[in-house]
């Protein structure tokens, strides 16, 4: 029997990886940064271990959580009779990239003036999935991003490779878990 500082590096994410068939994913991070045209920008974030628990989170604290489940549970009736979670992983047609339901609010009448989204954030030790915190009044950019440290180790890498964007849409990062 090998000890578990016996093994190297491959074998170990061979069995970390090994853990996602049982349903223990490793928690990434997701960030909303959005503005308005009558209010101040404001940035969610969220920590979850797989994109439905993440936009399940998000329906049900987010700043446009009821708007969203206003529109899911009237294009799917049968929602109600689930939990959140249950009904997003269980039900392939719902979108769990929250790029596509940013811009379902922008076309359906939400006054959001530009938005994006930063996914993949590796969270700090001391985050606990799921997670849900949201900053309101973020007129600083520099106090956001330092307020954002204490959450994820890989922030402003994501931010830095980002880059300005002139588009309204969503630039989420290449991974899709």
């Amino acid at each position: 029997m090998n000890y578990l500082n016996e093994y190297d590096d491959s074998e170990l994410g061979d069995l970390l990886g090994d853990l996602s068939s049982i349903g223990l994913e490793t928690p990434r991070g997701t960030v909303i940064f959005w503005f308005s045209e009558y209010d101040v920008p404001r940035v969610e974030l969220l920590v979850s271990s797989h994109p439905a628990q993440t936009l399940a989170l998000y329906l049900k604290n987010g700043f446009f959580g009821p708007d969203l489940v206003k529109a899911i549970s009237s294009k799917y009736p049968d929602m109600r009779k689930s939990s959140l979670l249950d009904f997003i992983k269980g039900n392939d047609k719902v979108s769990t990239d929250m790029g596509d339901w940013f811009g379902y609010l922008e076309k359906n009448g939400k006054k959001i003036s530009r938005w994006f989204i930063v996914k993949d954030l590796v969270p700090q030790q001391s985050i606990r999935s799921p997670y849900y915190l949201r900053y309101a009044n973020c007129l600083n950019p520099y106090l956001v991003v330092e307020a954002l440290k204490e959450h994820f180790t890989n922030i402003e890498e994501k931010l830095k490779s980002r880059g300005p964007s002139p588009r309204k849409e969503s630039q989420s990062d290449s991974t899709d878990w």
